[in-house]
């Protein structure tokens, strides 16, 4: 149970901290998504968007320690914070495909990022997990191993930027010439 349980801590915590770093990344344009949401005022866009990638980054960083504070925190927090970003995702969509046609990606972390795509559906895969890990748990892991795993997770997360890059800039390994 305990490889499951760091699994599960592995996908938490790439998904939040690239979530984390592709929004910090495009700063002003996550702002602008938040404002496009039409729920708050536009002067409160930027206090929320440092809200939003203290959570996430303090999340990311919480599955990368393991075990913090009591059993399941950390996945309750997770759910809870997914829940919202799901419920205002929902609300984004239904207005948008009655004025566009939207589709179903978010542009929380740019356009072509990986994450954007199918957002309701991966934050319902997360959620599922997130809370077999609460139940599961796990303790902490030895210096060197936790060192591996947080390494593990950095790679992770530039993996999918590099990805992002990639499509923003329209070259692919098979367009490099060997």
């Amino acid at each position: 149970m305990e490889w499951i349980a760091l699994g599960i801590d592995y996908v938490a915590a790439v998904a939040f901290l690239a979530s984390g770093y592709a929004k910090a990344a495009g700063f002003a344009n996550f702002a602008m998504e938040i404002i496009a949401h039409r729920i708050v005022p536009a002067r409160a866009a930027s206090g929320i968007a440092i809200a939003v990638l203290a959570a996430e980054f303090g999340l990311g960083l919480a599955f990368c320690a393991g075990d913090v504070g009591p059993r399941g925190i950390k996945e309750a927090a997770a759910v809870a914070l997914l829940l919202l970003f799901t419920g205002l995702t929902r609300r984004r969509h239904r207005t948008q495909r009655r004025r566009e046609g939207a589709g179903d990606a978010c542009g929380c972390f740019g356009a072509h990022h990986p994450l954007s795509r199918f957002p309701l559906q991966r934050n319902a895969a997360l959620i599922v997990l997130l809370l077999a890990g609460g139940f599961i748990g796990r303790g902490a892991l030895p210096l060197p191993a936790a060192g591996l795993f947080a390494g593990a997770v950095v790679c992770a997360v530039l993996a999918l930027e590099t990805l992002k890059l990639a499509y923003e800039t329209g070259r692919r390994r098979s367009d490099v010439s060997a």
